[in-house]
């Protein structure tokens, strides 16, 4: 069994936030009706959503989704995602139309200064949690397709190098 595509996943997230209905689903998603049909069967295929009185739902049973969620799987996603990213950085459009940020740096860092860094990093995760947490208290009409997806990381040149090599 092979991973979800990300754009599954994306149908499998707006059904699992109350999406019941493909119009819904693809307004959602801002995919296209006919689009998250043949999303919505390949999820139906793989046992992650069923039809409950004319309205989608996730199934009861978890075992595929958690087929689904497993590191490689996920990984293979995460890397689609990151992937997409780098090309929309990259991509003619316009400066001014661009809404997405990507930076990196290669610096090398004295270990008080990866300190500094590693805690900058926990206060974004700790304010990404926040944020989550007061849409539980204080839910908005959310698109999911409007989702920002932040990525931040850090890992040493050499080791990204060697992993490289390795593929």
């Amino acid at each position: 069994m092979e991973g979800l595509l990300a754009v599954e996943r994306m149908v499998l997230e707006s059904i699992a936030k109350g999406s019941t209905a493909e119009s819904s689903i693809a307004k959602d998603t801002s995919l296209s009706e006919g689009f998250v049909s043949t999303l919505v069967d390949n999820l139906k295929d793989y046992q992650l959503v069923e039809l409950d009185k004319r309205k989608l739902i996730l199934t009861k049973s978890t075992k595929n989704l958690v087929q689904f969620n497993k590191a490689d799987n996920v990984k293979m996603e995460l890397k689609d995602l990151f992937e997409s990213m780098v090309d929309n950085h990259y991509s003619q459009s316009p400066l001014g139309e661009r809404e997405q940020i990507l930076k990196m740096q290669k610096i090398w860092l004295t270990e008080y200064e990866f300190k500094v860094m590693k805690s900058m990093m926990s206060n974004i995760e700790t304010y990404i949690k926040s944020i989550r947490k007061d849409r539980l208290l204080h839910p908005e009409e959310e698109i999911l397709s409007e989702q920002r997806v932040i990525f931040w990381g850090s890992d040493t040149y050499s080791n990204l190098i060697e992993s490289t090599l390795a593929a």
